[in-house]
């Protein structure tokens, strides 16, 4: 096993998608920031995936969490991961994400109904991988 096969191992297992909608002060008052981050990494993890990330041509930031939330980094990590869909471990926000990247919140001029029917499509879908909804 090389050290390349450990440190996708690593993105796989400790990846996070969040399809994050917040507040802002523009538009319908919100807006979606999807966001991909690696939670709870040892130093070794971060060196390997530091490396792994810089030999891909992938974004990476430092710090705690290792999070990114520009649009191009988040596509990058997204597509980046996306023949090995199956074996995340986070599937569930990957799924939500692709949504939100597949069905982009509306625009102001699409109006206010447009915005509501995206967001409860959004919250329903988030219900259904999370089995909190009946999938319906």
């Amino acid at each position: 096993m090389s050290t390349l096969d450990v440190a996708l191992g690593i993105v796989l297992c400790k990846v996070r998608f969040s399809p994050t909608v917040e507040t802002w002060n523009q538009g319908f008052g919100y807006r979606a920031r999807p966001t991909v981050e690696f939670l709870s990494l040892t130093d070794a993890q971060k060196a390997f995936l530091q490396a792994y990330a810089e030999r891909n041509n992938l974004p990476m930031n430092e710090g705690k969490h290792m999070r990114m939330r520009g649009k191009e980094d988040f596509l990058a990590w997204h597509t980046f991961v996306a023949p090995y869909s199956d074996l995340l471990t986070d599937k569930s926000g990957w799924e939500r994400c692709g949504w939100l990247l597949d069905n982009p919140m509306p625009k102001t001029k699409e109006g206010w109904d447009a915005f509501v029917e995206w967001a409860e499509s959004l919250d329903g879908l988030s219900k259904y991988i999370t089995n909190q909804g009946k999938g319906e």
